[in-house]
């Protein structure tokens, strides 16, 4: 790291030290087994890994209970079809006095929404917070792009969907599309073949018209037929496949 960046990896942080209004104005931290160390800082913001992909430490830090979340079914689309054949419980879905369209649709919207409302409880909680670090957001132009940025997300959630509809192990379709991403954003770093990633469909550019108080329609139009094409495409081999 370099400029006014100071990285610190695999460091531990012991202590929020505060002044006399109880403000946060640093940190104590111990790296490995160092002595420890303190930083100052006007502005203090902590940020967390998630342990929803750990059974070991979410029951560690849920008194024991056994991992069930919604982490990669919810982001990915892997578990729509594919997981309900790995675990042999497609039948008992379809049992439901449901057509399959039904079915599937309530699934992806399901997923879509499950997407969507992180996004704006952070970005409703960011602007709230921001008066209170002499900072200013406007609402309405951070939840326009709030709702443009969901759309990349929505992309890959309903490519999952479709491939999920192919597959017997939900594994496998997240495997692909996860590949997929990330070969593209390995091409939006290269300068002469970032033209080619669907990474420029949301990058500073499109944000930035948001400042203008401009919708990047072309990009929007380009994710949102994208992911319609995914949902079609799985909806007609949901109807055809066997269990």
């Amino acid at each position: 790291a370099g400029g006014n960046v100071d990285l610190r990896l695999d460091t531990e942080m012991t202590r929020i030290i505060t002044d006399a209004s109880g403000a946060a104005t640093g940190i104590e931290m111990r790296q490995g087994d160092g002595p420890a160390d303190s930083v100052s800082a006007r502005n203090i913001v902590l940020t967390t890994g998630g342990y929803g992909s750990s059974a070991e430490l979410f029951g560690r830090f849920t008194g024991g209970r056994p991992l069930h979340t919604m982490t990669y079914e919810t982001s990915l689309g892997t578990g729509i079809v594919a997981r309900e054949v790995e675990n042999r419980t497609a039948e008992l879905l379809l049992s439901r006095p449901l057509g399959r369209t039904r079915i599937l649709l309530d699934r992806w919207f399901s997923g879509a929404l499950c997407l969507l409302l992180p996004l704006l409880v952070v970005t409703i909680l960011a602007w709230w917070l921001a008066p209170k670090v002499e900072e200013s957001l406007d609402l309405a132009v951070a939840l326009k792009a709030t709702l443009f940025t969901w759309l990349f997300p929505l992309m890959a959630f309903s490519a999952t969907t479709f491939l999920s509809t192919f597959f017997s192990q939900q594994l496998k379709a997240g495997i692909i599309v996860l590949g997929i991403f990330l070969l593209q954003l390995a091409l939006y770093f290269v300068p002469e073949l970032c033209g080619q990633s669907i990474y420029n469909l949301i990058d500073l550019d499109s944000s930035l018209l948001f400042n203008r108080n401009e919708w990047p329609r072309q990009q929007t139009w380009v994710m949102l037929s994208i992911s319609a094409l995914f949902v079609v495409g799985a909806l007609m081999r949901f109807r055809r496949r066997d269990f």
